[in-house]
């Protein structure tokens, strides 16, 4: 929260959080694995599991379906808006919401 807070201050509109649960969030603002690349889609390719691996959480990414060599994975943020205008959302899927 403070450091949401703090961002907010700064007008920063570049930043990463992925709320695992009520405990657990995952930032990724200034450093991560390759996930932090993938793409917010309306239609996803792949979905985010939480799992506990020897008492820690853990986060795993699966395809939803078959995926080609090159197309680029996405899941659906299920993105919150927390301050700032609403994301406009450019998935270009059939069933694409217009906003994150």
């Amino acid at each position: 929260e403070e450091r949401l807070q703090d961002m907010k201050k700064r007008r920063d509109q570049n930043f990463y959080m992925c709320k695992v649960n009520n405990n657990f969030i995952i930032d990724a603002t200034f450093r991560g694995n390759d996930c932090r690349f993938f793409n917010h889609s309306c239609r996803p390719n792949c979905q985010l599991e939480n799992w506990q691996v020897n008492g820690k959480t853990r986060l795993g990414v699966f395809s939803l379906q078959g995926i080609q060599v090159g197309e680029p994975l996405t899941y659906n943020y299920s993105f919150q808006q927390h301050f700032g205008p609403q994301t406009e959302c450019f998935c270009g899927a059939e069933n694409c919401r217009g906003k994150l």
